[in-house]
């Protein structure tokens, strides 16, 4: 029974950290941390709950329901926080201009590395990362600035609001970035 209370105090407690996220004494980088560590042992002590102590989980084909449901999720963390930095390391884009446009606005513009580039819509987002390797961790959303017709160049408007976006100003043109997107519709 233990490993079902573990599940659910946890799950509230991600729930919680994600409404309370700006009151927090954490880095983002650490929430993030802590949410896909959080969501790795909701996933094991959920599963092991629905294994060890659902009397209907004993029929075979629940069993193998739930064990295929446990690897679907440990699967989807493993690409997020394996796979993907690993594919997303070999293509990318580098920073072409960095430029203050207002009292602590910066725009970037970052043009594709050879074979790389995206196409994006109007009002979409990405995911930019700025470290080496690219852990998800790491990375921030921000809308895209430029026009759809730009692409596959992207420019970048971002206000200096926290950690990442307050030292901007000290990346240099030619520095690499890697951009997962285009999120949203």
């Amino acid at each position: 029974l233990l490993s079902g209370v573990v599940a659910w105090v946890l799950v509230l407690a991600l729930v919680a950290m994600a409404v309370l996220r700006r009151r927090l004494p954490l880095p983002y980088e650490a929430w993030r941390a802590a949410h896909a560590l959080g969501a790795v042992i909701i996933a094991l002590a959920g599963a092991h709950h629905t294994l060890s102590v659902g009397a209907y989980s004993q029929e075979p084909a629940l069993f193998w329901f739930w064990c295929a449901l446990l690897c679907v999720a440990l699967a989807s963390i493993a690409f997020v926080y394996g796979v993907r930095p690993v594919l997303q390391s070999r293509a990318g884009y580098r920073i072409t201009q960095n430029r203050e446009v207002g009292a602590g606005i910066r725009e970037l513009t970052l043009d594709p590395l050879p074979g790389g580039g995206i196409r994006y819509r109007a009002g979409q987002f990405a995911w930019i990362n700025l470290r080496r390797p690219p852990l998800p961790v790491f990375d921030h959303p921000f809308s895209f600035s430029s026009a759809p017709g730009e692409a596959p160049r992207v420019r970048l408007t971002i206000k200096a609001r926290g950690d990442l976006t307050s030292r901007l100003h000290a990346l240099a043109p030619g520095a690499r970035v890697v951009v997962d997107g285009p999120h949203g519709s």
